[in-house]
């Protein structure tokens, strides 16, 4: 998971020793999911999209990935606000919206569902 959560916190909330640390993870994370692409069939690369916006991951070496990605290999990214550059090298594209969330009734996000 490329996520923006680390250490029970979402990265606007981290303080910056611990957004290097997450950083460094995450990086790590991309490396083996890349690593790892003429192996599998499909990836998903959940929250790549916001992990990018948030300084976790590097666009460039995604895109690069994007760009060079073996042909049968399916790539899923999720994540709020692709930019015209991923949505360029992209197959499919959907933006969903929230008609209703158990947040709104006080839960809060739950591992393995929202994060």
């Amino acid at each position: 998971c490329l996520s923006t959560r680390g250490g029970g916190r979402f990265a606007g909330k981290m303080y910056e020793g611990e957004k290097a640390e997450w950083r460094q993870k995450q990086q790590d994370t991309f490396g083996r999911a890349t690593g790892m692409a003429g192996q599998v069939g499909l990836r998903v690369l959940d929250e790549a999209v916001c992990a990018i916006e948030d300084g976790m991951l590097d666009r460039e070496a995604l895109l690069a990935f994007l760009q060079a990605k073996p042909k049968a290999l399916e790539l899923v990214l999720t994540g709020r606000g692709a930019d015209d550059g991923l949505l360029a090298l992209a197959d499919y594209a959907t933006e969903m919206r929230c008609l209703c969330h158990p947040y709104e009734k006080g839960q809060q996000a739950r591992e393995g569902i929202e994060y």
